[in-house]
């Protein structure tokens, strides 16, 4: 009987780079999601929904991080940065090595500040991508 495993491609631990500040802390989800515009094509004996285009965007959560300090803080980054173009890459590794990064460019937008009553402060932005990223895989290497 054939061995069947299970490979999550981007873990819980991960990182994301955004230019050159690396995080990986106070960062809960940073995921790629996807809109595709269709276009209905009729001819006389049908009718066909056609993709026609795509666009990306990050969607950025976790905690407000203004006390790590500005050359630690991702809230800070994009505090800073808001509206100019940053690369970003996403990074996870596997329980085998394996790794998988998505790496692209977004123009940044400012993050929540402040937080509710009783709850910790924390924020949760859709960044849009420009263009589509990249995606790769690199098998680990055997020792």
């Amino acid at each position: 009987m054939a061995k069947t495993t299970a490979v999550a491609l981007l873990p819980a631990q991960f990182t994301i780079k955004v230019g050159a500040l690396e995080v990986t802390k106070q960062i809960s989800e940073a995921t790629l999601k996807f809109d595709t515009s269709t276009t209905t094509v009729r001819t006389l004996t049908e009718e066909t929904d056609l993709a026609t285009g795509e666009k990306c965007t990050l969607t950025l959560a976790g905690y407000q991080d203004w006390t790590e300090g500005k050359d630690d803080s991702i809230c800070w980054a994009l505090w800073d940065h808001s509206l100019q173009t940053a690369a970003f890459e996403i990074s996870g590794e596997d329980e085998d090595g394996n790794d998988v990064t998505a790496s692209g460019t977004f123009q940044a937008r400012r993050p929540t500040f402040g937080p509710t009553a009783d709850d910790a402060a924390r924020f949760s932005i859709d960044i849009p991508v420009t263009g589509i990223p990249d995606l790769e895989f690199t098998a680990a290497v055997a020792p």
